[in-house]
């Protein structure tokens, strides 16, 4: 891994990215890249997830980006990638989140095919655990897919890709579409309001495509896609051969019911607690599955093995640059913006009373980018929690 910066380090400082070695891209974004890195001090091995400001700013995502960051800064459980720390540069936010060098659930599809009916069982399991954590906060993911969802060096699941994650009020229903239109449930594209059991539903759509190796709603076109998920039956004609028990069958059908009364998870039908009892789980041990103490049953293989589209890494070596590695030095050999600013001073000075973010006054942050004074030392976990 490359070094950032030639100077001596001081690791009693708020934390930037000198603080680390950067190593090869694995991922790519809307925004930005995900790439390995290396605290220089601890030697522990991070992805960090960076994002170009001017990017974020055309898009008119700054609101997405931030609320993600305090989201993670929320929530931290052994079945989510969770954020360790955050902060900025000139050119981008960056995000150093817990690296899963297992691959992601589409990745296995896509080059191994299907999953037997107890590896899909495992993963739903680890990734209902951090469900079942998020909604208790009051979060709701929106965006449940196998692309979401990796695997680390030892096999177990977890969940990634906080940026249209919210929080949810249960007395008040959410109507915004958010998330990928093939795993979105039914109230979400109709419209009619929607709280957390629509993460339940998109769990089942990623367990059927886990098992079957596609997802049970498709269609060439988005309103044909919208129209089968609404009102077309899950199909299990293509389980002959008894691909998956009928035990499953009975469990997916569950998930995948329109009806919020008869969803199993949704709080209408029992909740978590009653979709644990489901005789699928017959012979789960579910302390041990929050313990990580189940027998994995897949073991990645990182020595030998990237779990990852090598694209990534060979767009860099065929260009001969890496946006955080190649960064101009100065200040007196420092890199630029080293001094960090505060993207999102106190969000509770930015939040009006109706819990809305005034994003326009965000955006004009992210695009100055004003560094404080060299005196001042945030404590601050992320691109700005406060401004002292």
């Amino acid at each position: 891994m490359g070094c950032c910066a030639s100077e001596p380090i001081d690791f009693d400082a708020e934390v930037d990215i000198t603080h680390f070695e950067i190593g090869i891209s694995i991922g790519k974004g809307a925004f930005g890249k995900v790439r390995i890195v290396q605290h220089k001090k601890t030697k522990v091995q991070y992805a960090v997830k960076y994002m170009n400001k001017a990017e974020i700013i055309k898009r008119g995502s700054a609101e997405h980006v931030l609320s993600e960051r305090r989201l993670l800064e929320e929530a931290q459980h052994p079945f989510i990638v969770n954020m360790r720390y955050a902060f900025q540069d000139d050119e981008h936010l960056l995000m150093i989140l817990d690296l899963k060098l297992g691959g992601d659930l589409r990745f296995h599809l896509t080059y191994k095919g299907p999953f037997v009916e107890n590896r899909a069982k495992f993963y739903f399991q680890e990734v209902s655990c951090a469900l079942n954590y998020l909604h208790g906060l009051k979060i709701v993911h929106r965006d449940i897919k196998p692309d979401n969802i990796l695997l680390d060096d030892k096999g177990h699941a977890s969940v990634t890709d906080f940026n249209v994650a919210c929080h949810y009020n249960e007395d008040k229903m959410m109507t915004s579409k958010s998330g990928t239109a093939r795993y979105m449930a039914p109230e979400v594209i109709s419209g009619t309001g929607y709280l957390n059991a629509i993460d339940w539903w998109s769990l089942g759509v990623t367990t059927y495509e886990m098992m079957f190796g596609y997802p049970p709603f498709r269609a060439r076109h988005k309103d044909e896609l919208k129209k089968a998920i609404l009102s077309d039956p899950v199909e299990f004609s293509k389980n002959p051969k008894h691909i998956i028990s009928d035990t499953a069958v009975q469990f997916l059908s569950a998930l995948l019911t329109r009806p919020l009364d008869q969803r199993l998870g949704a709080r209408e039908n029992g909740g978590y607690e009653k979709m644990r009892g489901h005789a699928w789980f017959k012979d789960t041990d579910w302390s041990k599955v929050e313990t990580k103490e189940l027998p994995v049953p897949f073991l990645p293989d990182v020595e030998k093995n990237a779990y990852h589209d090598p694209r990534y890494g060979l767009e860099e070596m065929f260009s001969g640059r890496s946006e955080l590695a190649d960064k101009p030095v100065r200040n007196g050999g420092s890199i630029a913006g080293r001094r960090r600013s505060s993207v999102a001073v106190a969000t509770s000075q930015q939040t009006s009373a109706t819990g809305t973010i005034d994003a326009k006054r965000i955006e004009a942050q992210v695009a100055t980018a004003i560094s404080p004074p060299e005196k001042e030392k945030r404590k601050s976990f992320g691109f700005g929690l406060n401004s002292s």
